[in-house]
């Protein structure tokens, strides 16, 4: 064991995160049992925090190549500052002192995540970076931080992505096939047969989430998102626009395999909208929508089981038009919240990073190389103390 916990057979953590859509700080105190071999956890707290409006300009702006090496370097002592922040004032609303905290689990801002290699100075390059200082995180909070859970995966090959699928494993298995959903700023699914091994699972990005539609929104409504996806119902499908997303090679893709904003972006979005701009709003708001479900049933019925149990989560799990078209796209599937089985839908993700620090604790590995096709099972994350 890395790190012995401050009480017998528990550790007290944080977990924090925030996704590609960027549209809120995720924050979990948790409490992860260890007894006769057996691990449970119990959600603590959970809160979200406003993410700062200027922080996510800086990095949408970034994306396009318009930052310096200033300014990306800012950016991950910043992010380090926010999430201390978030820690600190978690922890003072439940009257929970820093020193009863084993650590903080943090996934860190994807700034970028490119897992096929390209060509740079005449090498096949991988790359994948979350921002996050985490000694300033640590000294800030006067907790020892465990971050940067990607890069040992990708260092053996693997896509570094999706990592939560190893809570899914852990404590969403069960006697029927499920596909456990989140629905982000992108998509991701993991599938798990009835009574699954380790080695049986599989687990992928199936395309954008609420990324595109986000951006759709901001540009024609100068809203932030469609709350529960009232524009998308009001609207018909543009069919030339869905036939040409559908054709992204990506979304038919053989796993494993995982995307984010490099190219799901807003400039890819701003194109679309340009060509398609005789479209209603309502109706370009409508078939991106669609398209989420779209490519979240078409990857579900292609390599799991139509016939199965979607566990959903997530900001897009909101959006009853994306929710009616997947049950629509699958009728043989029963359609559940998290909550259903007592798990904060929108707090998962948080718990899910909190756990991997706990494997990193214990020295147990975090990856799944049905998963991201990695050649080694890892120990992921580093550890920096307080």
């Amino acid at each position: 064991m890395l790190i012995t916990p401050k009480q017998t057979n528990r550790f007290r953590t944080v977990g924090i995160m925030s996704g590609t859509s960027m549209d809120g700080i995720d924050t979990a105190i948790v409490d992860f049992l260890y007894k006769d071999g057996i691990i449970s956890y119990e959600m603590i707290a959970y809160q979200e925090y406003d993410y700062p409006e200027e922080l996510k300009k800086k990095i949408l702006y970034m994306l396009i190549g318009g930052l310096t090496l200033q300014d990306v370097a800012s950016v991950n002592t910043y992010i380090a500052e926010i999430y201390a922040g978030a820690t600190l004032n978690i922890l003072a609303e439940n009257k929970i002192s820093t020193d009863e905290i084993d650590f903080i689990g943090c996934h860190g801002q994807t700034l970028w995540h490119q897992p096929k290699a390209y060509q740079f100075c005449g090498k096949g390059i991988r790359t994948t970076f979350q921002a996050i200082d985490a000694a300033v995180l640590a000294h800030k909070t006067g907790i020892s931080v465990i971050s940067d859970f990607r890069s040992a995966d990708m260092a053996a090959s693997g896509q570094a992505a999706p990592l939560v699928p190893i809570f899914d494993y852990y404590f969403l298995s069960s006697d029927k096939h499920r596909a456990v959903l989140n629905i982000g700023g992108v998509s991701n699914v993991t599938l798990l047969p009835p009574c699954c091994e380790r080695e049986n699972i599989f687990a992928f990005d199936t395309g954008p989430g609420n990324v595109m539609i986000d951006i759709v929104v901001s540009k024609l409504y100068g809203k932030k998102y469609d709350a529960k996806g009232q524009i998308a119902t009001s609207g018909t499908l543009v069919q030339d626009l869905f036939e040409e997303l559908k054709s992204i090679p990506f979304i038919l893709e053989k796993p494993p395999k995982s995307t984010g904003r490099e190219f799901f972006s807003e400039r890819y979005v701003s194109e679309l909208l340009e060509k398609y701009r005789y479209a209603k709003s309502e109706d370009l708001v409508c078939t991106f929508s669609y398209f989420t479900a779209y490519a979240v049933a078409e990857n579900i019925r292609l390599y799991g089981e139509a016939e199965c149990e979607i566990i959903c989560s997530g900001g897009g799990a909101k959006n009853k038009f994306i929710m009616s078209k997947i049950t629509e796209l699958l009728p043989e599937s029963r359609m559940l919240d998290t909550e259903a089985l007592g798990l904060n839908p929108d707090a998962k993700e948080a718990i899910a990073f909190a756990f991997l620090a706990v494997l990193f604790a214990t020295e147990a590995p975090g990856n799944i190389l049905s998963v991201t096709g990695a050649t080694k099972e890892k120990v992921l994350g580093s550890f920096t103390p307080a």
